[in-house]
């Protein structure tokens, strides 16, 4: 068993993994390749040597999930491990005697590009790296392809990274300009490799490619990967006669695939994932677009006298998350005029009363006059930032000076006789906060012409008025 050190998204189809394989990492070299089976049961598949370090025992290898093998190789992550590691196999690279190169790779060919041109940089020789994508979205090792390229070009067919234009396009523009290369390197697709190497021939310079047949056995022995090239079969035989083939010779499957299936629904931040199935158990992937955010706004809140407001803010009605927060506005606070706050019409509260703290800590109870001289009692909802809770026992027993009280809100309990002997009290209006009058909470006061009481009232204990 092989463990998986990290694991690297490099974008949405394609994975790089460093797999702890020291035997592995101690031979490899760049051009190399190992065969792998995710899982006990599972298809040995071949895949490039990205990199290695020797020192700390790992091999890395990319991969584009494009299949079943991949899909699974795909579902591990970081501490899980690989049932097989076989390498490294195949012949690597000729760098020997380069003194100036124009490695050349296409989509995820660059994986398998850039551990030539590390190689080559690490040689001495000067690398100039032209690297190609389809859009910005699939570009992979860019920061990887800088580091060791004396030149770095990078072209994307719709111009969203780099320059627009094809990988030959840069190659044929730094030739004509004066560069001269011992060796052009290309590793992508057939079609590229194919013009890479019309366009070098008109210029006669040598040209490697990297081609990727079928792999069986990993040793060439089997002979499925051979190729031919002019006519020729390199280490098999020289051409092929037809007249030799049974004409009951196994065709190659075609695939018979159902209906998609989704495996991982997309949300609004992730891509989600489907599959189909072929009758022969192959399965095909495909990426399910996320979906982004469905932007919906939150009213904004005016301040008042007394309470904060808001900002206008939005949030995604999918999934909750906040696009733009809302934060506080500051509240006003009153603006009184004739002692009417314009603002909310509320009275002035009262000052110079005296107050005690309740044991709770959290609100405090008017406890007297203190050194207020009003006629008409307005009792504040809040002393020193915490709310008023109750008017205490005998507060304001036989005080003849007042003639009106008035509770405008945050008091719920009037305590006993706290008016009581107020023979000028004439009016009374008490906010629906308050729910308890205790006894004799009023009683004397012969004056009262206009009481108001809460519609909410709770307990209004006896001889209260």
């Amino acid at each position: 068993m092989f463990k998986i050190i990290s694991k690297k998204v490099l974008n949405p189809t394609v994975t790089r993994i460093d797999v702890y394989a020291p035997y592995v990492a101690k031979k490899a070299q760049a051009g190399q390749f190992v065969i792998l089976r995710a899982s006990e049961n599972g298809e040995r598949i071949p895949l490039t040597v990205a990199d290695y370090d020797r020192e700390a025992g790992t091999v890395a290898v990319i991969f584009q999930i494009v299949g079943a093998t991949t899909y699974e190789l795909n579902q591990l992550n970081e501490g899980d491990y690989i049932a097989d590691f076989v390498g490294p196999l195949g012949n690597a690279t000729h760098t020997k005697g380069l003194k100036k190169v124009a490695v050349v790779g296409g989509g995820v060919g660059c994986a398998i590009a850039y551990p030539v041109a590390k190689k080559l940089h690490e040689e001495g020789a000067e690398v100039h790296s032209i690297v190609g994508f389809r859009c910005k979205d699939l570009v992979i090792l860019e920061d990887d392809f800088k580091a060791v390229s004396d030149k770095y070009v990078l072209m994307s067919d719709d111009g969203t990274a780099g320059e627009k234009g094809l990988v030959t396009d840069a190659l044929k523009r730094l030739i004509e300009s004066g560069e001269q290369y011992d060796e052009v390197i290309a590793i992508g697709p057939v079609i590229m490799m194919k013009f890479v190497c019309k366009l070098t021939k008109e210029y006669g310079i040598k040209t490697v490619v990297s081609m990727n047949p079928v792999m069986i056995d990993g040793t060439g022995m089997c002979g499925g990967c051979r190729l031919t090239v002019g006519g020729e079969t390199p280490g098999g035989s020289e051409k092929p006669d037809d007249s030799e083939t049974p004409d009951d010779t196994e065709k190659p499957h075609e695939h018979n695939y159902g209906a998609w299936t989704v495996v991982n629904e997309a949300t609004c931040t992730e891509d989600g994932e489907e599959q189909r199935l072929c009758e022969c158990g192959e399965k095909e992937t495909r990426i399910i677009a996320s979906l982004g955010h469905t932007e919906v706004t939150d009213a904004a809140v005016a301040p008042g006298c007394t309470k904060s407001g808001l900002t206008e803010g939005s949030h995604c009605s999918t999934c909750g998350f906040v696009i733009t927060k809302q934060t506080f506005v500051p509240k006003t606070g009153h603006n009184y005029v004739n002692g009417i706050c314009s603002n909310c019409n509320n009275m002035k509260p009262s000052e110079g009363l005296a107050f005690t703290l309740n044991s709770d800590g959290a609100s405090y109870t008017v406890s007297g006059i203190g050194s207020c001289t009003d006629f008409i009692l307005v009792i504040p909802t809040e002393y020193e930032g915490l709310p008023v809770s109750a008017i205490g026992d005998y507060a304001f027993a036989n005080r003849q000076s007042i003639i009106g009280l008035v509770v405008i809100g945050s008091v719920k309990s009037i305590g006993r006789s706290a008016f009581e002997g107020c023979r000028a009290l004439t009016d009374v209006l008490l906010a629906d906060t308050v729910k308890n009058i205790n006894t004799c909470a009023f009683y004397g006061c012969t004056s009262l012409k206009n009481v108001k009481l809460s519609t909410t009232m709770y307990n209004l204990f006896n001889y209260a008025f």
